[in-house]
């Protein structure tokens, strides 16, 4: 066998060895739609909160993979971000986008890559409305949430937010690489509305 015939082979050796041991060493994952329970460690308000302030949740439970292990801790921390900020105007409703990217552990130190939205505020008293649940064009849905008021019936069944605001939710998650990736926009009823720290939310995982 000549010199660079030994060098290809060898070469391909190595290659495959380093594809083996990272498919032993892959970083753990989520599937989308696992759906799980967090703290919301800092307020955010559609009216002061900026585009691109931090948003960090601690996890509420064990949550486990495809296979069934563990992945995320009870007590690790789900690292985000604001993606938009539209205050109230008038009777205009006020808007505030948040994706969470990463979880890391309690000292900050990374366990995965994620993208997670927030689809419900829980231990609240109310009922999540399913009526008013909204996914854009490229998920197949409108892209509009119903209008809510006092006279429709689901008004007083509607999640409300730490300041008493009625409130609803839409997934705008890129897919198949088209739409805007805001992760979930949360949306009040032409009122600015806020999320205290200490806030259980239900979070989603996107695809």
């Amino acid at each position: 066998m000549s010199t660079r015939a030994l060098v290809r082979v060898l070469s391909a050796l190595l290659m495959l060895g380093a594809a083996l041991a990272y498919s032993q060493t892959a970083a753990p994952t989520l599937s989308p739609g696992t759906q799980f329970k967090v703290e919301l460690q800092k307020k955010i308000d559609s009216k002061k909160s900026k585009v691109g302030d931090k948003v960090v949740a601690k996890v509420e439970q064990d949550v486990k993979g495809p296979d069934g292990k563990t992945v995320l801790p009870k007590n690790s921390l789900l690292q985000g971000e604001v993606t938009s900020v539209d205050p109230a105007d008038g009777s205009g409703p006020a808007k505030l986008g948040v994706l969470f990217s990463q979880a890391t552990d309690k000292k900050g130190a990374p366990l995965l890559q994620l993208r997670a939205a927030v689809i419900k505020v829980v231990n609240d008293g109310y009922s999540n409305s399913a009526g008013a649940f909204s996914r854009p064009p490229e998920m197949g849905g409108s892209g509009m949430t119903i209008p809510m008021d006092a006279g429709n019936p689901a008004y007083a069944k509607m999640d409300r937010s730490s300041n008493g605001i009625p409130i609803e939710y839409s997934l705008m998650e890129a897919f198949n690489g088209q739409g805007t990736d805001l992760g979930g926009v949360i949306s009040s009823v032409g009122s600015n509305f806020n999320l205290d720290d200490g806030t259980y939310l239900e979070i989603q995982v996107l695809h």
